[in-house]
């Protein structure tokens, strides 16, 4: 005896209603639990971060107050009196007689 096949189709219909009662709120709660400890994670990765800035900042404003201390103004060298490199090469020199 065989069962009409709307009647297949219905239970067909009934099985995957009821596995998916049981399904869907067991992939619910995996989700829920993988999205609390993202949650957890990412708050550690920014109190780490808020750590490092603090701390830069910590880093930074002692530097910023200590005084500027500026080097002593140095003269240039003396340099001899006497035509330039380039002009005494490009004049010829003088023939002796």
């Amino acid at each position: 005896m065989r069962a009409d096949p709307g009647m297949e189709g219905l239970i067909l219909f009934a099985v995957l209603l009821v596995c998916l009662c049981i399904v869907l709120p067991i992939v619910a709660f995996v989700r829920t639990n993988r999205i609390r400890s993202l949650e957890l994670r990412l708050a550690g990765v920014e109190a780490a971060l808020h750590r490092l800035i603090r701390q830069q900042e910590s880093i930074a404003a002692p530097a910023a107050k200590a005084p500027v201390v500026e080097a002593p103004a140095m003269k240039a060298p003396v340099v001899a009196d006497g035509p330039p490199a380039a002009e005494a090469a490009a004049t010829p020199a003088p023939v002796p007689t």
